[in-house]
């Protein structure tokens, strides 16, 4: 579970709604701009993803990115206000808000890809 801050009261993954669908990013349909290019947030290598969310979330021990952490750490962004979507047609694209007042952090130590295990997060 992600558990992080928001204007001095602490808040649980299950407390928030999610903003981008996790089949969004299942059928590759969001993307973000990457040195140019726009690389889908699912099939990105994850020193892509990494680069770029680290622009909105400051994210600690992450060793490999499945699609679950990925939907997660777009939506704690996009609840942060630290990252923005914007739609056009089916497709979604991502980028980092221009202005955020927060710093967030990810921890996600007990994660380990393909395992199945439940994922922590804590967010300053």
């Amino acid at each position: 579970m992600f558990d992080y801050q928001k204007e001095g009261q602490n808040l649980r993954e299950g407390d928030t709604r999610p903003y981008v669908p996790l089949e969004v990013i299942r059928e590759d349909r969001i993307s973000f701009p990457s040195s140019g290019r726009n690389l889908s947030v699912k099939l990105a290598d994850a020193e892509d993803f990494l680069a770029f969310i680290s622009g909105a979330v400051n994210v600690i021990n992450i060793k490999a990115w499945s699609i679950f952490m990925r939907w997660n750490a777009v939506n704690v962004g996009l609840e942060a206000g630290t990252l923005e979507v914007t739609r056009e047609e089916d497709r979604y694209s991502l980028t980092v808000a221009e202005v955020f007042s927060e710093e967030i952090s990810i921890d996600t130590s007990a994660f380990e890809a393909g395992s199945g295990a439940q994922h922590n997060g804590m967010v300053k």
